[in-house]
């Protein structure tokens, strides 16, 4: 049976979804990082996060347990190379019709409501009365260096990394009705929607229609590079998604080009860390 466009949101109307927002992420060796990251989007009304663990040779697992065991995160073991888009046709085929919208996105991203509001209110909010909308793009913010050559895990992410640039990246993720999405192509950024559906950014135009990237409403901050030790240790390490990172060459020589290009630090941004910071307040005073 081949399902329209308005049967599937009709259906997707009348269905009583077990999780409203979930968020699907595949992990490799994020162990320092995993607990701020659950806690931020988690705090800020994630419902589930479907967190898949790529050949993780730390102590990620165990760090995640306790989330586990709440049921605020699904744990699955997802080995091999090149896994990050068969990782998301697989939360695609597992859990479209168990949750209401997906936000596939990476352990350096974090979702910012302008706001200061819900995440969840947000999304719901604007896919209303949207019946060709698949897909809510959300442009990158790079928050860089700010300097650091070494490692500091004493602190989060959030709190060590607070300048940002100027302008959004010309790079989205996408939070999708995944009813309307049948897989991705070739890259994590591209959701493949069904015949008259398409992703569109906050204030709905496409991604071939904008002419300045809008991150008046919401956007990803992307905290792609942190310290220098930190990017080096990443890229050699490789990711879900590369075996060996683009900018590796064969003999192992980093080039630094894409570290230099997303280690910006022009302007100084403490909202995303306010925000985390006043919902971790709000949990612990019994408000969540």
């Amino acid at each position: 049976m081949v399902f329209t466009v308005p049967f599937l949101q009709y259906f997707g109307g009348i269905m009583q979804f077990p999780y409203t927002l979930g968020v699907v992420a595949i992990m490799k060796n994020e162990a320092p990082y995993v607990a701020e990251w659950l806690d931020y989007h988690l705090n800020a009304d994630v419902d589930i996060v479907y967190l898949y663990d790529n050949d993780s040779t730390d102590n990620l697992k165990e760090i995640i347990l306790p989330y586990v065991q709440q049921g605020r995160v699904i744990y699955h073991d997802f080995p091999g190379d090149y896994r990050q888009i068969p990782c998301y046709h697989d939360a695609l085929q597992r859990y479209r019709f168990l949750c209401k919208y997906l936000a596939f996105i990476d352990a350096d991203e974090f979702i910012y409501p302008t706001n200061n509001g819900s995440i969840k209110d947000f999304v719901e909010d604007y896919f209303k009365e949207k019946e060709d909308v698949g897909g809510l793009l959300i442009s990158w913010v790079f928050f860089g260096s700010d300097g650091e050559e070494k490692a500091d895990f004493s602190r989060g992410v959030l709190e060590r990394f607070q300048k940002r640039g100027k302008e959004a990246d010309y790079t989205c993720k996408s939070i999708v009705n995944p009813r309307l999405v049948f897989d991705f192509y070739d890259s994590p950024h591209e959701p493949a929607f069904l015949n008259g559906v398409s992703d569109k950014d906050e204030f709905g135009n496409t991604y071939f229609e904008k002419n300045k990237f809008s991150v008046e409403k919401i956007f990803i901050a992307h905290y792609a590079v942190k310290s220098k030790e930190e990017y080096i240790n990443r890229i050699v390490g490789g990711d879900a998604f590369y075996k060996r990172r683009e900018n590796v060459t064969e003999n192992g020589t980093i080039d630094m080009e894409v570290f230099n290009f997303r280690d910006q630090n022009d302007v100084e941004d403490t909202r995303v860390y306010e925000y985390y910071l006043k919902n971790m307040q709000k949990i612990l005073m019994g408000g969540g």
